[in-house]
């Protein structure tokens, strides 16, 4: 019983830095989505005033 909870801390440390990685993961593309849509939306503007 004292191993499991030696064993715990270690458990949730492999646990809290998997949910981080997936977090960051999911920001990053949020962010690469979002300079996309800048950049779509940059795009098209440059296009209507040019016309």
């Amino acid at each position: 019983m004292s191993d499991l909870i030696l064993s715990l801390p270690h458990y949730h440390r492999h646990i809290a830095i998997y949910v981080v990685q997936i977090i960051n993961t999911i920001l990053g593309r949020m962010c690469l989505l979002r300079d996309l849509h800048f950049t779509l939306l940059y795009v098209v503007v440059s296009i209507s005033t040019y016309i």
